[in-house]
């Protein structure tokens, strides 16, 4: 899906996300002290970016569940609570 949103193939890369956010949401929880994959919650970060200008509220829920999963040492957790910030006033 990442390919495709980044070559500006915005409709068949949310198609991807949205299958990945399903799929993660088969998933069982994690084990204690450990996290979900990387590809379960970027599913949900890349899905909000994809859908961000078309469907803002989609967005907003899709970069939420990202930080519900997502460890606190991913790398754009920080941006992801900015953008959720902004998004939510």
């Amino acid at each position: 899906g990442r390919l495709r949103l980044d070559s500006g193939r915005a409709r068949e890369a949310t198609a991807a996300f949205e299958r990945a956010a399903a799929l993660e949401a088969e998933l069982p929880p994690p084990a204690t002290g450990t996290n979900q994959p990387e590809w379960a919650y970027e599913s949900h970060r890349y899905l909000g970016d994809a859908v961000r200008r078309s469907r803002p509220r989609d967005a907003l829920v899709h970069y939420q569940r990202y930080l519900e999963l997502a460890p606190d040492t991913a790398l754009d957790r920080a941006d992801i609570e900015r953008r959720v910030e902004s998004m939510a006033e």
